[in-house]
């Protein structure tokens, strides 16, 4: 720029906009100035020559980014709800059911990360059926123990009747 340079007009763009997300095109590859620029908190840097698909994808990505982010996380967490309902109603041990709520707590994160509140609540649900199969997993299991200790006692009272004779 004659009589003033990228990062001198950055500056004066940052005060007087600090709201607004800054996209500098230079033909320089000076680390120093990358650096410099990303220091100020520049949006996205373009070295020249660039082509008017690179600039739409760096104004897209800075202007859009939160609509985008929260679109894909909605698309695929609908993808992976089927999936995870049919994996919760085929519980059958302690580690699937682990593995299961890894996944809804990836889900809570990613959700969380975007924004995205219409599908929170729909995760919740899931999430309270998955901890509904726990418990019915954790009865199972503690029927099953009582039903082994029951076993155990009346084998031993066996083996002591076999012992005393």
């Amino acid at each position: 720029m004659p009589g003033i340079s990228g990062l001198e007009t950055l500056n004066i763009v940052k005060e007087k906009y600090r709201h607004i997300p800054v996209v500098m095109i230079t033909k320089s590859e000076e680390e120093s100035i990358m650096e410099e620029a990303i220091g100020a908190k520049i949006a996205d840097y373009l070295i020249k020559p660039v082509n008017p698909s690179q600039i739409l994808l760096a104004i897209k990505k800075n202007l859009d980014i939160e609509r985008l982010v929260e679109e894909k996380t909605t698309k695929n967490y609908q993808q992976e709800f089927s999936k995870i309902s049919t994996s919760l109603s085929m519980i059958s041990s302690f580690e699937e059911w682990c593995n299961i709520y890894k996944k809804l707590t990836y889900w809570d994160l990613e959700i969380d990360f975007s924004g995205e509140k219409s599908i929170e609540q729909i995760l919740e649900m899931q999430k309270e059926d998955a901890n509904k199969q726990f418990s019915n997993l954790l009865r199972i299991t503690i029927k099953i123990g009582c039903m082994m200790k029951i076993l155990l006692y009346y084998h031993i009272k066996l083996l002591k009747k076999v012992a005393q004779f």
